[in-house]
């Protein structure tokens, strides 16, 4: 599950006047486990008030399962975030503010590049227990899931975004808090790409107040706006 909206700097006035749309995006095609993909509608059943759009993976979808498969599913996840890309885009073009909720992590590639086109020029804070900066050559399972921020840096990964845009996020604006769990490979893209990762011994020396200013602070140095994208696992499974 994973949630997505943008923090632009904006006035008061604007936020009052700020018409929020949700966008549930109802995909697990990322992963090989079934069932990411019913999570949108039940958070968003009783936001009433709000005007909610859905999007779903087609029926005729077949999902790969196949633990050899380093690219499971690489052309539905692309088809649905074709689908999700162009409806975010809509909905800032109609100045509302999008908060979209999926499904896997995948989904974010969408989520984030349509932000960052309309913006032109935005930073990230992904708010997650992973990184989820594998590529290709680095991912050992071949879950899509595991490669989205990659993407979002344009890092290694043109296959999950050349359908959609070739304005990617900075990986000097890109920011990863609460991060617990980093595959070996994948540290190594991070470092590459000089990508600001705070994990949960971070949080615990620093405490998040100081973490998420910092974190703020480098992810909206010479940017228009933040995109801000939040995995619930990162929340204590106790807790949740």
């Amino acid at each position: 599950m994973s949630i997505h909206p943008i923090y632009v700097i904006i006035s008061k006035k604007e936020v009052d006047n700020m018409k929020y749309t949700f966008i549930n995006a109802n995909s697990d095609l990322g992963v090989h486990i079934d069932g990411t993909n019913k999570g949108p509608n039940l958070i968003t059943r009783n936001f009433l008030d709000y005007e909610k759009i859905t999007i779903e993976k087609t029926n005729t979808t077949r999902k790969s399962k196949d633990k050899s498969d380093l690219a499971k599913n690489l052309d539905s996840v692309n088809s649905f975030n074709k689908l999700l890309f162009d409806k975010i885009t809509n909905i800032l073009n109609e100045n509302k503010f999008p908060i979209t909720i999926g499904g896997d992590h995948s989904i974010a590639i969408a989520s984030a590049l349509a932000s960052n086109n309309y913006h032109k020029n935005i930073g990230i804070i992904w708010i997650d227990a992973h990184t989820d900066y594998n590529t290709f050559d680095t991912t050992i399972t071949g879950n899509l899931h595991g490669l989205p921020l990659a993407a979002i840096n344009g890092y290694k990964t043109t296959d999950l975004t050349k359908h959609l845009t070739n304005n990617y996020i900075n990986p000097q604006n890109t920011v990863i808090v609460g991060a617990r769990s980093i595959d070996e490979l994948e540290l190594v893209n991070l470092k590459k790409n000089n990508v600001t990762v705070f994990t949960t011994e971070d949080i615990k020396k620093e405490g998040i107040n100081s973490i998420m200013k910092k974190a703020f602070d480098i992810a909206g140095n010479n940017t228009e706006g933040i995109h801000i994208s939040y995995d619930l696992d990162y929340i204590d499974p106790i807790d949740a």
